[in-house]
């Protein structure tokens, strides 16, 4: 199994096979002070699946954790993919998924990152950071 794309957002949506995503391709969190509590956040991926992973269950975690492996959230849910119906073997199977998470609170700047694991191996990791807002320097 394999990770085909990936973008970290502020809003994700997966509806009949389309992944639908707002404020897309963030690798940069702005901050006045820490902790910050970012409202929304979220992932949009699609996982590829070859045929001996078909028809049967996979575990699907997702970590956020920060630069020393200490972890701030984790989601879990069963996935499976079927065999597709005969005469349209050949093309990978795909499963687009949306995953949403509210009110995440980073307690510091620095490097963060949600690790996309499935059954206890991980396929991708999304990084970004937190840092501090450029300062706004107002007319005299």
């Amino acid at each position: 199994m394999q990770v085909d794309s990936a973008i970290l957002a502020d809003f994700v949506q997966e509806n009949h096979g389309k992944l639908y995503i707002t404020g897309g391709g963030i690798d940069t969190l702005f901050a006045n002070a820490v902790p910050v509590r970012h409202p929304s956040l979220g992932i949009a991926f699609r996982l590829t699946l070859s045929p001996a992973e078909l028809g049967r269950p996979h575990q699907l975690e997702i970590l956020l954790v920060n630069a020393d492996g200490g972890r701030l959230a984790t989601v879990t849910a069963k996935i499976q993919a079927d065999r597709p119906p005969q005469g349209t073997t050949g093309w990978p199977v795909s499963v687009p998924l949306a995953i949403n998470f509210a009110n995440i609170e980073f307690p510091t700047f620095g490097d963060y990152q949600f690790d996309l694991m499935v059954n206890n191996s991980s396929i991708k990791d999304i990084r970004f950071r937190v840092v501090p807002a450029p300062s706004v320097q107002k007319p005299v």
